[in-house]
C-alpha cells in the first residue's frame, strides 16, 4: 500500500485505486455522469490491481445526494458486471441516528436478498470496514491501518 491512482475527483465524488482496493467516496451533489463512469472506474481499477481480486469500498458521506432510480440501476449493473473480480466489498454509510441506521438496514437487506456470497458487508465506520477488508484479503499483506489511511486520503481528496 502507499501509492494510489486517482480516477475521479470533483465536488460530488472521489475515486481512487491502489494495488488491491477501489475506493469510491460519494460526498456531495450527484452527477448524471457518475453511473456511466462507474464501469470505467472498475475497468481502470482492474488494470491497476496486482492480485487475483479487487477489494471495493464505497463510502457514502452524510452530505451526499441520493441518486435517482435510473442511476441506482446503472450502479447495480456495473457492480454485477464486475462481481466475479470483486473479493471483499464494504459499503460504508457515514450517517448518524435513525437515518443512518435505516440506510444501513436497507443496504444489508439488499445484500441478503441478492444472495451475496458473504463477502459484502455494511458499516457505519471506515476503520471497521478497513479492518474487515484486510482480514478478508487473506492472500494480501495490506494492513488495516494502511487501508484506513488510503480510505481517509480518498475522503479528503
Amino acid at each position: 500500500m502507499g501509492a494510489w491512482t486517482s480516477l475521479a475527483c470533483d465536488r460530488g465524488v472521489s475515486v481512487a485505486v491502489d494495488d488491491s482496493t477501489l475506493c469510491i467516496v460519494f460526498r456531495g451533489p450527484h452527477s448524471d455522469q457518475y453511473p456511466a463512469e462507474a464501469t470505467l472506474w472498475f475497468e481502470r481499477a482492474l488494470e491497476v490491481v496486482t492480485g487475483p481480486e479487487l477489494s471495493l469500498v464505497i463510502l457514502i458521506e452524510d452530505c451526499a445526494e441520493s441518486p435517482d432510480a435510473v442511476a441506482r440501476r446503472s450502479y447495480s449493473n456495473a457492480l454485477s458486471e464486475f462481481r466475479a473480480e470483486i473479493g471483499a466489498y464494504a459499503q460504508v454509510i457515514v450517517s448518524e441516528g435513525l437515518k443512518g441506521a435505516a440506510f444501513r438496514a436497507i443496504c444489508s437487506t439488499i445484500f441478503l436478498l441478492s444472495r451475496s456470497n458473504g463477502n459484502s458487508k455494511v458499516f457505519s465506520d471506515a476503520s471497521d470496514a478497513a479492518r474487515w477488508i484486510a482480514e478478508s484479503n487473506s492472500g494480501r499483506s495490506t494492513s488495516p491501518e494502511a487501508l484506513d489511511a488510503f480510505i481517509d486520503d480518498v475522503r479528503r481528496a
